[in-house]
């Protein structure tokens, strides 16, 4: 990773499945810290062809370093409303 910018935010998310918003201003994504700081489940996946697919799923508390590629990622709430916290580091 030879990048130099790095940001973090946070988002409400509710059973719909809704884009995570990373900061625009990097030019790719290199490895991300997401943590669910909500009372319910969490799932982060994918959107393809209007259907969701989880490939993370995040219990209370919980939290992953992953390394993100290219691609738009998505998360929901399993039941009721949750809210994941995220920092990103450019590639």
């Amino acid at each position: 990773m030879t990048g130099t910018r790095y940001g973090a935010g946070a988002q409400d998310l509710d059973t719909s499945a809704e884009q995570i918003i990373f900061p625009a201003d990097m030019a790719s994504i290199g490895l991300g810290f997401i943590r669910n700081a909500g009372a319910a489940p969490i799932q982060i996946g994918v959107v393809v062809a209007a259907s969701f697919y989880p490939v993370l799923a995040l219990e209370p508390g919980e939290a992953y370093v992953v390394r993100l590629g290219d691609a738009t990622l998505y998360a929901l709430a399993d039941t009721g409303g949750s809210s994941l916290d995220f920092q990103v580091l450019e590639a």
